[in-house]
């Protein structure tokens, strides 16, 4: 049907132009959803693969923490509480002897012994220092004066915040060129002509030592000889995961 306006001319010509750029929209949207690629040079396409890699280093560990604890027992809940503080306040000022080595006291617990017809018969206090330094020796050395009075529960080896950052910089370059030999292997044993990448991923983690816990009465026997203490290593990882575009 052709319409006619008060001029007396056809806008049919109007109504086709409008359903063409309809059309045209239309394509352009297609072309613009996920995993369609528009053609270049004639057909060719990208095909997206996933790949990752890894490396990992073993790096000595560099800092110390140590946890001792004093544990007591009196008739006395008062006297019992002064008997710990006591102790601590001996203990914390032992440590400001240390200068490079940093000493915290933990939280005081105390708690009823009941006896056998469920009457409190006495109390039990404990409390826990805290010492860390990126001095084993002077950890060690700490340790074995502390422990002519309180109790070594445990010791724990790690790296150092900046010496970690410092390896995982390093792994960062080497899993990067890794990931590029792996993209390459990938583009010709799959006959692409070319690769680009289009998302990486870099990630990193390890694996540290567990916290080694210690027998208070087998140092107790030995006089408070402080124990051989070998920080080990850690493992320090970078991983890469990432895509890439295959020119066919």
């Amino acid at each position: 049907m052709t319409v006619t306006g008060k001029h007396g001319r056809e806008h049919g010509g109007s109504a086709r132009r409008a359903l063409a750029g309809f059309f045209f929209a239309g394509l352009m949207a297609v072309a613009g959803l996920p995993g369609v690629a528009l053609a270049e040079g004639g057909g060719s396409y990208y095909d997206r693969i996933s790949l990752s890699a890894e490396r990992s280093r073993q790096v000595p560990n560099d800092t110390a923490r140590s946890q001792l604890g004093i544990t007591l027992e009196d008739h006395d809940a008062v006297e019992l509480q002064y008997r710990v503080n006591e102790v601590m306040d001996w203990a914390v000022e032992v440590a400001t002897h240390y200068p490079d080595v940093k000493a915290q006291t933990g939280g005081y617990r105390t708690h009823p012994i009941y006896n056998k017809n469920q009457i409190i018969d006495h109390w039990r206090a404990t409390q826990e220092l805290r010492i860390e330094s990126n001095s084993v020796d002077r950890v060690t050395e700490l340790v074995r004066v502390l422990q002519a009075r309180m109790q070594l529960q445990s010791v724990t080896f790690s790296i150092s915040p900046g010496a970690r950052e410092a390896v995982e910089n390093e792994l960062i370059t080497e899993v990067l060129g890794a990931f590029q030999e792996r993209a390459e292997i990938v583009r010709t044993t799959l006959g692409a002509g070319s690769y680009r990448i289009v998302h990486v991923k870099i990630g990193s983690g390890g694996t540290v030592p567990a916290p080694r816990p210690m027998r208070a009465m087998s140092a107790m026997a030995e006089g408070g000889a402080a124990p051989a203490l070998e920080p080990g290593t850690s493992t320090v990882t970078v991983t890469v995961d990432g895509k890439l575009e295959l020119r066919n």
